[in-house]
């Protein structure tokens, strides 16, 4: 997560209230903006600890992750008697962490911190198709999928920001979001995916803000349909992914991806100015991957072990 708080970590408070401080999406909130205790009717309380986002008791976590079918793939996984943990931090940080067997850092499967934020629509993106608004969104601050019985291997290497291998749930938590964003009312869900595997795997229900973004990976599904995830992540890290038009490399650029919720921005989603210039942005690229340019690259990247 070193690149966001690069990108977006800025720690400001004002009048006595309080900044999110740990989140790296403060960038899309207002100084005096703090994390209300609840999306609905709860406030500030201690009462509010042992909720997941103010709303979900861990009797309904454990519903949901049994209608989504969470439960039932981690059995198949061998990781049963599911011990899950809900934890709110100063700065009104959700926390959700499953574990198998036992509240082990090592038993660890999945860990998902969820924020409240506003986050004002980009006039440039948005003008001409939606009021360039605020907007309440839950956003994705850290997930992690893992699955500590595995090793990385030659058939399943390491991904760039990996420390175990996936459990390959990426299908069940989009569910969870999707459930967990129509119970609270918020206008979405957002996250800022650091590598192109993450933006690769969002892609199943998030669009890019950007539609030049959108258009980017479009392109890459398009053109470069039988890489893996490993070659397309480090094919980004490494420069090794060439536009043939212009002949030069494409890079992954840190930005909003929103799966929508409201109605607003489904609108902008499905307009068609944004469908153009997600078409365009596609159009403008030729797609391919050298490979002996990322393995030669690769080697002396520092993120490369």
């Amino acid at each position: 997560m070193k690149l966001f708080d690069r990108l977006f970590r800025r720690t400001r408070a004002a009048g006595g209230r309080r900044a999110i401080a740990d989140s790296r999406f403060v960038r899309y909130a207002e100084s005096d903006m703090s994390i209300m205790c609840s999306l609905g009717a709860f406030t500030y309380s201690s009462e509010c600890q042992n909720l997941f986002l103010n709303r979900f008791t861990i009797d309904e976590l454990r519903r949901i992750i049994a209608e989504i079918g969470l439960e039932g793939y981690l059995a198949s996984k061998g990781f049963s008697n599911l011990d899950i943990t809900v934890t709110r931090n100063d700065s009104y940080m959700h926390m959700l962490r499953i574990y198998s067997g036992a509240r082990d850092p090592e038993r660890l499967l999945v860990e998902l911190k969820l924020s409240e934020v506003h986050y004002t629509l980009p006039e440039p993106l948005v003008k001409g198709i939606i009021v360039p608004e605020k907007v309440s969104l839950l956003a994705v601050e850290w997930l992690t999928l893992q699955n500590p019985h595995a090793a990385f291997s030659p058939d399943r290497p390491k991904l760039p920001g990996q420390d175990r291998p996936g459990l390959g749930a990426v299908a069940c938590m989009a569910r969870f979001l999707e459930i967990i964003a129509g119970e609270v009312k918020t206008a979405g869900i957002m996250d800022i995916p650091d590598h192109f595997h993450n933006a690769v795997m969002y892609a199943r229900l998030f669009l890019f803000m950007d539609p030049e973004r959108e258009g980017l990976l479009r392109a890459v599904l398009r053109d470069l349909p039988g890489l893996s995830l490993y070659d397309l992540s480090w094919g980004f890290m490494t420069e090794s992914i060439i536009n043939e038009k212009t002949g030069k490399p494409e890079a992954h650029v840190a930005a909003e991806q929103v799966y929508p919720v409201s109605k607003t921005l489904q609108e902008y989603f499905t307009s068609k100015p944004y469908r153009e210039r997600v078409a365009a942005a596609m159009e403008s690229r030729r797609l391919v991957f050298n490979r002996e340019r990322m393995l030669a690259r690769q080697k002396k990247h520092p993120e490369f072990a």
